[in-house]
């Protein structure tokens, strides 16, 4: 762990970095093409925003509120839609053609109807390509698997700010069920317990 790098930044940053990692790998992102993240505002929705954003990708995010918004845009978001709204009208709004990879961190995979042919829907939570019913886009799971070498990477592009951590909250051990309820009504970035 570079010195610069907090331990608190590192433990949000580990697997939700490793899994931001594979979704950007899966989506196969080139400069110019537009991905959806679903789920932007969570510790691995921030981190792919990011590394999108760095690949050159046109961003659209989810977001619901004035600090949701404000949060993405911050980290490298082109635009966002609310995912409380009719998702796929929002994004057609903003790509009419269609997008070239969604994100999809949360909710149900609906928006895989706005992906152009061709494109790529990638997932954290789908553990199969046939739990996804298209035929015009490719489907990627995605399991995060923290090697030393990808966590190398990250901890490298954080302590030389290619990329930031959220950390929303600390909370002590003693307090955990405080962390659950507060990760249940949604956050912006990761929650951490600490045992200090």
């Amino acid at each position: 762990l570079p010195e610069s790098i907090s331990f608190t930044d590192a433990a949000a940053l580990g697997l939700a970095g490793t899994a931001a990692q594979g979704v950007i790998e899966g989506a196969a992102l080139e400069p110019g093409n537009t991905i959806v993240v679903i789920g932007a505002t969570g510790g691995v929705g921030n981190q792919v925003v990011q590394l999108a954003a760095r690949a050159g990708a046109r961003v659209i995010a989810t977001a619901h509120t004035d600090a949701e918004r404000e949060l993405v845009t911050r980290i490298g978001a082109d635009a966002t839609v609310d995912h409380t709204g009719d998702l796929s009208a929002q994004i057609r709004q903003i790509a009419p053609n269609g997008v070239d990879a969604v994100a999809h961190l949360a909710g149900d995979p609906s928006a895989v109807a706005v992906i152009r042919d061709g494109g790529r829907f990638v997932s954290t939570l789908v553990q199969s390509p046939d739990q996804v019913p298209i035929q015009t886009a490719s489907v990627v799971p995605v399991y995060a698997n923290p090697t030393r070498e990808i966590l190398d990477q990250l901890a490298q592009m954080v302590s030389t700010g290619q990329i930031t951590v959220t950390v929303q909250q600390v909370f002590p051990l003693q307090q955990t069920h405080a962390a659950l309820a507060a990760f249940g009504q949604g956050t912006l970035g990761k929650l951490v317990i600490t045992t200090d």
